[in-house]
Parts: C-alpha cells; structure tokens; sequence
C-alpha cells in the first residue's frame, strides 16, 4: 500500500479507500481528528499499488492535541483482514440459500428455549400447530411448548432435554401429540439438534423441524 507520506496525508489515503466506505471511513476519521473521540476502530477497503482492494481493520488512539482540539499525534495499527471479510461473505450467501431451501419446500422450522419452555417458528411450523399468521407476525409469536403437548407425551418430551438424553452431535427425533386451537391434538415427527448446552451438558437452545 502506498504509505502516503506528506502533510496531505490524510488526503492521498482517502483517495485510496474504496468508493463505497469513503463516506464511513471519513466520519470516523473527522471523529477523531477534530472531535472529541481519543480512541476509533474502523473496517474499509484500501486499494494495494497493484490495483487491489484488500480489506483493513483500523484501530488507533490520538495521543496528543493542540489547544484547538485538533490531533496532532496518533498511534494505531491496520490488520489486515481479507479472509475474515470472504468468510463472512460466504456464509450470507450459505444463509441465503439455506432461507430459499426453507421457502422452496416449506419446512416448519422452529427454535426451542429449554430454560423457558418457549418456541418461536417459521410461519411454516404454526401453520402446522394450527395457525395461519404472516412471516413477520409468526417470528414475533411465542409459545409455550410442554403446555401445549398431550399430558400423556409431557414427561417423555421433557427428558429428551436432560444431559443424558443427547449425545455429543446433539441430533435427537420424538413422536408426541401437540394441542391444536381448536381443542383436538395432532401428532407431530420432531428432528431436532442442540446448538447450545449449560456447563452441566443440559441442552438450553435446540432447533428442528416438525413434521405432521
């Protein structure tokens, strides 16, 4: 990268930054040189002298200011982080593709807080329990889940959720019935993995699907 020495520093190193965080980097920048912000911490894209643009995170402290308030004296380092940024890409556009899949076949998809007994679903999975709502009013509703299974399921559900009940891949499929509005029960096939557990080994947060 051009080291851009010079009194224009700060000029000749703007006109290396990408278009697209110029305006970003420059709020940053005046927030710290003319501001009352001592410490700043910033991720852009600098253009290398062989025509690339490489990702940088920036953090830096102003040490000193002149009476006007203005920094006269900074220290700070720029890490380079080009494969943090690719990987971060990849995985919007892996949770992209896994959101079309969910839409493309209709998959009631649901997560479960252990603590709490709660669920929260797609619209896909209460219109399996029996509720016709939108996508955003569905990821805003909240249930209780052990209340709603028949009485007689209750005691085998819960004991899927003890330290015991799951190995080390957290993978686990139940039959229970789940009450519907409307009074009568439905059964449902739950395959389901832990993706967070409590020091003990207790799950605290799986998620799955349920299918009737």
């Amino acid at each position: 990268i051009d080291p851009c020495y010079g009194p224009d520093q700060r000029a000749l190193w703007r006109a290396q930054i990408h278009p697209s965080d110029l305006e970003r980097y420059a709020r940053a920048d005046d927030g710290y040189f003319i501001g009352s912000a001592d410490q700043y911490e910033i991720e852009y894209r600098v253009r290398t002298r062989a025509g690339h643009w490489r990702w940088l995170l920036e953090r830096g402290k102003v040490l000193s200011r002149d009476p006007k308030g203005t920094a006269e004296r900074l220290v700070g380092i720029c890490i380079e982080i080009d494969a943090r940024k690719r990987t971060e890409a990849a995985l919007r556009i892996a949770e992209d593709r896994y959101d079309l899949a969910i839409h493309a076949a209709r998959l009631p998809v649901w997560e479960y807080d252990v603590c709490s007994d709660t669920v929260t679903g797609n619209a896909y999975w209460h219109r399996t329990v029996g509720y016709e709502l939108t996508d955003d009013k569905a990821l805003q509703r909240v249930e209780t889940w052990l209340s709603d299974i028949h009485p007689d399921d209750v005691e085998r559900h819960r004991r899927l959720f003890t330290s015991a009940a799951t190995d080390h891949t957290g993978f686990y499929q139940s039959e229970f019935r789940i009450g519907l509005p409307n009074g009568r029960y439905k059964w449902l096939l739950d395959r389901g993995r832990v993706v967070e557990r409590a020091p003990d080994g207790a799950p605290t947060r799986v998620v799955g699907i349920s299918l009737d």
